[in-house]
Parts: structure tokens; sequence; C-alpha cells
């Protein structure tokens, strides 16, 4: 598994990443999908809550071979 944070921002106990997460296609090849998550951390800095949210369809689409290249965010 391989990430990239490619924006990082905070308020309060929460933390927000936009990343692109790395896949392997069946094809042996590597595409990123974008993501979006949010930590929220206690006052004991442990996380409380972690959610992402992505196009479900997007890692359908590169198993299936299609260039998502264009949807990925300026790195």
């Amino acid at each position: 598994y391989a990430f990239e944070i490619v924006n990082l921002a905070s308020t309060g106990h929460a933390v927000l990443t936009e990343r692109i997460d790395y896949i392997n296609a069946l094809d042996g090849t590597v595409a990123g999908v974008p993501v979006m998550g949010i930590f929220v951390f206690d006052d004991d800095a442990k996380i409380t809550r972690w959610t992402d949210y992505f196009d479900v369809g997007l890692p359908v689409k590169i198993l299936q071979g299609e260039d998502i290249s264009a949807l990925l965010p300026a790195t």
C-alpha cells in the first residue's frame, strides 16, 4: 500500500487530508485514486474517527484498464 499526501489542513481536533492512494491493477501497473480523508483526535491524541471519501467507481475503472490520471490532483 502506498499513498501521497497532496494537501493537509487542520482545525481543532480534526485533520483533513487530500491524497492519492495507489492500487495495483490486475496487469501489474500501479494507479492512483484521489481520496479525501478526515481524522478526528481526542485530547490524548488518539484517533476517535477516521473517514475516507472517494469515488468507488474509480478502482473499478482502473481494474478495467481505464486511464483516470486526468482526475488526479496536481502534485
